[in-house]
């Protein structure tokens, strides 16, 4: 009644609806969150398919996952919290590395030669596209 705020939920949910009862005594909410996970599974037995990352609001590979010429997995992930890098991986889901730091990294690819990466990333303010050696060495945009 004063107008002064008040916390009245807590944690890291997403509350998209909600509703108050005529008198004000109760809240009716949605809550949204997001689980995000890369899969593998063989393409004749897509039953056996297996998780090999799992989070809340880590996206990983939500904006694109590739196979890199050696056999490893390469996607976008906020897995370090601070930025949206690039991450590799083994077909196991072990040995996770970083593969691009402070980058905010979209859409990877590899080129058919299998020598680049190439993959959008915003960069000093502005969406840029850039390429990188498959070993994460040489970046140029």
């Amino acid at each position: 009644p004063s107008g002064e705020t008040r916390q009245i939920t807590s944690g890291l949910n997403n509350f998209t609806r909600s509703s108050l009862t005529a008198d004000g005594s109760t809240l009716l909410a949605v809550t949204h969150e997001e689980q995000f996970g890369i899969w593998l599974a063989p393409a004749e037995r897509p039953d056996e398919a297996r998780q090999l990352t799992s989070g809340t609001d880590k996206g990983d590979g939500t904006s694109g996952l590739v196979w890199l010429p050696d056999g490893r997995i390469l996607f976008p992930s906020y897995i370090a919290r601070n930025s949206f890098d690039l991450w590799t991986m083994n077909a196991d889901g072990s040995n996770l590395k970083r593969f691009t730091t402070g980058w905010e990294t979209f859409s990877p690819t590899v080129t058919p030669d299998g020598r680049y990466v190439i993959f959008t990333a915003i960069r000093n303010g502005r969406f840029e596209i850039w390429r990188m050696d498959a070993d994460g060495n040489n970046a140029s945009n």
